[in-house]
């Protein structure tokens, strides 16, 4: 909901809403190889690695171009999201 992002407030509730319900446990088994700016970070990244993801969606995109190593992962913005959805 952040003011930066430019989203409409009830867009966002429902489609938090729909990802509650349709969404599903990933466990990590593995690190991965790779080390970003924010180590903190490398959590979000190997969730949606494990999780077959098609985006991780952040507002700090930034924060996910690796120091070390390489990921395939589409990093995109919410504004992103919701204009593919």
């Amino acid at each position: 909901m952040r003011p930066r992002f430019g989203l409409d407030r009830e867009l966002v509730v429902r489609y938090l809403e729909h990802t509650r319900a349709s969404s599903e446990l990933v466990v990590v088994r593995a690190a991965l190889a790779i080390q970003l700016p924010d180590p903190a970070d490398l959590k979000f990244l190997e969730v949606a690695v494990t999780g077959l993801a098609d985006y991780l969606v952040t507002g700090n995109g930034k924060h996910f171009v690796p120091k070390r190593g390489t990921h395939k992962m589409q990093i995109i913005t919410p504004r992103d999201l919701i204009d593919l959805l």
